[in-house]
This record gives structure tokens, C-alpha cells and sequence, in this order.
């Protein structure tokens, strides 16, 4: 996730806003990272974070919502076009065979 954050504020000037990322994304250096660099993680805290934290103002409560609904819509997404498009049938294993290979499922 670091990794990616750099790649961004490398091509636009600046960090990202938000990060939705899985909960397997939520480590401790990760936390760090994104808290010294002000960006907010789009998805569900661990279960030891919501143990120790208090409770969310209804602004971070609405945050969080609109958060999960982007999610669903780009998970959604993914999953119309490997059920739709045949996405699910690309086993390429490079990176750039992939790409070829997804492109020419949209053609």
C-alpha cells in the first residue's frame, strides 16, 4: 500500500485523499504511514482498532458509509465483467500479458 501511495504522489504532486483497501492492508505501518501523511483508509477497521477507539461522530459514520457504497460498486463492477466479459478465464502471468489480455476481452 506504501508503495502505491508513493506511485501517486510521484505521478500527481500529492498523497491520495482516501485508500480503500481490504483489512489485510490495515498494518501497523501501514496506520502510520497513512496518518503522518493524512490519508484516510476507505474500509473496515480491524477488529482490535474498533475495540480501542471510541465512538465515530456521525460525520466519520457517513464518511464510512459512503466509503463501503463506492466499494460495492467497484466490486460489483468486477464481478459483472468476469462473469459477463469472460475475466475470469484470463490465467496470464505477467503483468503486461494481463493487460493484453484484458484489453482484448472489452474489444
Amino acid at each position: 500500500m506504501i508503495a502505491r501511495a508513493e506511485r501517486y504522489k510521484d505521478d500527481r504532486g500529492c498523497y491520495p485523499v482516501r485508500i480503500g483497501a481490504d483489512a489485510i492492508y490495515m498494518t501497523v505501518a501501514n496506520k502510520k504511514f497513512r496518518e503522518s501523511n493524512g490519508i484516510r483508509l476507505g474500509g473496515r477497521a480491524s477488529k482490535k482498532e474498533t475495540a480501542a477507539t471510541e465512538v465515530q461522530s456521525t460525520e466519520q459514520q457517513e464518511l464510512f458509509k459512503l466509503d463501503l457504497r463506492k466499494r460495492s460498486t467497484i466490486e460489483g463492477r468486477i464481478g459483472t465483467s468476469k462473469r459477463k466479459n469472460g475475466l475470469d478465464l484470463a490465467a496470464t502471468k505477467l503483468v503486461a500479458t494481463s493487460k493484453l489480455a484484458i484489453g482484448m476481452t472489452f474489444l
